[in-house]
């Protein structure tokens, strides 16, 4: 089959879809149609067969079921690869999102902060299905020659392959970059941290703290979800004790 053609199939399948002889579009095909993994075809096979009414054929209409379920799910993701614009326009014409969220619904937020017991400060969260984790490492470096008074938070965000398939291998990507720029601009514009409290010794020695922050499972708002793992990893670190001698 052709790229044309395949093209072609997905959009005629997606289009439209009939249920009890009435036309559903694709969002309302998506919402009704539950997720392939949530299919209850082994409580089915489990619960005792109706009088007169042989066990078999409730588990082949549950196969059957769960079959068409895999087929919607597998022709709607083929349609938003081939057809993004359109997947998501379809979308916004009936207000909700591909998830079943209405436009202004917030995502499911999760926060787990200690996540990393070596490093000084962790936090994982699940914004969604986005996860992301970050660790604090605090150590000793000399102050700003222009900023003698003042301490360093380097942000750095990694996008693995391991987080999604549009990621590949090898020096940070220009969207990791990106990331990291937007976090470190944040940090200085809002002044969430007085960098001079993490100065020692004026002009002598200072904290750095290198804030890595992993993704884990990409699935969209990137930022939101790197910003939450910061902050919650700052407000989770303690530094170490020290002593210092001039």
């Amino acid at each position: 089959m052709t790229y044309s053609c395949f093209k072609i199939y997905i959009f005629m399948f997606c289009e439209r879809l009939v249920v009890n002889d009435s036309f559903l579009s694709l969002p309302e095909m998506l919402r009704r149609t539950p997720p392939p993994w949530r299919a209850t075809s082994g409580l089915a096979s489990a619960a005792p067969s109706a009088p007169g009414r042989p066990c078999s054929n409730r588990r082949k209409s549950s196969g059957s079921s769960e079959a068409a379920m895999m087929a919607t799910a597998a022709a709607a993701a083929g349609f938003r690869t081939v057809e993004p614009l359109e997947y998501y326009r379809r979308f916004l014409k009936e207000n909700c999102r591909p998830d079943g969220r209405d436009l202004g619904e917030f995502r499911t937020t999760t926060v787990n902060i200690g996540s990393i017991t070596t490093a000084d400060g962790s936090a994982l969260v699940k914004l969604g299905n986005t996860t992301v984790i970050c660790g604090i490492k605090a150590e000793f470096a000399a102050p700003p020659i222009d900023s003698s008074n003042k301490g360093y938070i380097v942000p750095n965000v990694d996008l693995p392959p391991l987080c999604s398939s549009r990621f590949r291998p090898g020096p940070p990507g220009e969207e990791a970059q990106a990331a990291s720029q937007f976090i470190a601009d944040v940090i200085e514009n809002s002044q969430m941290v007085q960098k001079e409290d993490l100065c020692i010794v004026e002009e002598k020695i200072a904290w750095v703290l290198y804030c890595d922050i992993i993704c884990l499972d990409y699935d969209g708002n990137l930022l939101d979800a790197c910003m939450c793992a910061l902050l919650a990893a700052l407000k989770n670190g303690k530094l170490p004790r020290y002593s210092c001698k001039l």
